[in-house]
């Protein structure tokens, strides 16, 4: 699954330009230092030798696991954590052009009977009972329709979101945070 991910973040940065603009991320220092202080965190902003690009990183501590921020000027936001859960995997996109080409190859799409989560995500598990239990929650489906979470998955004990490059007020990464909180709490 891990392969499938790369290839299509691959893919995205091919043919979709607004997927990897360059955006100055020191713009959103602010916000994540308050953010990481206000939840026990760390924070930090690492730059390139000639000082052109920076990457921020946050950790934030989340019951006995950390969850880990990470975006820069030319890369997406990159939120995980390690749960260490390797017997259930999870892939949640988008269902846009990519998904419905690699559905022709794999189809292993599960439904959850929500229709408007239903007609905008692409769904695989290897659990699909697990997978149900935990999407049966209203607010975690609002939650990911809201912040227009793109790709999020469960794949070798690491959760993790490929985050929008507008995500950037408290608000927001509360909300990735709830997310994570949510999942976790459910495996």
């Amino acid at each position: 699954m891990s392969e499938l991910i790369l290839k299509i973040e691959r893919i995205m940065r091919a043919f979709v330009p607004e997927a990897t603009p360059y955006i100055d991320v020191e713009k959103k220092n602010s916000i994540w230092e308050d953010f990481s202080l206000k939840n026990n965190g760390s924070f930090k902003i690492v730059r390139s030798r000639d000082h052109t690009f920076s990457r921020l990183r946050m950790e934030i501590p989340l019951a006995k696991y950390t969850v880990k921020f990470e975006e820069s000027d030319t890369h997406l936001l990159r939120i995980k954590c390690d749960i260490g859960c390797k017997d259930f995997m999870f892939y949640i996109s988008f269902e846009d052009l990519f998904e419905k080409i690699i559905k022709t190859f794999n189809n292993n799409e599960i439904e959850i009977g929500d229709k408007e989560f239903d007609d905008k995500y692409l769904i695989t598990t290897n659990d699909e009972r697990k997978m149900m239990k935990i999407l049966s929650d209203r607010k975690l489906k609002d939650l990911l329709i809201k912040n227009d979470v793109s790709n999020f998955h469960l794949d070798n004990g690491e959760l993790f979101i490929l985050g929008n490059r507008q995500l950037d007020s408290i608000e927001e990464l509360n909300d990735i945070l709830k997310i994570f909180k949510n999942v976790i709490s459910k495996i």
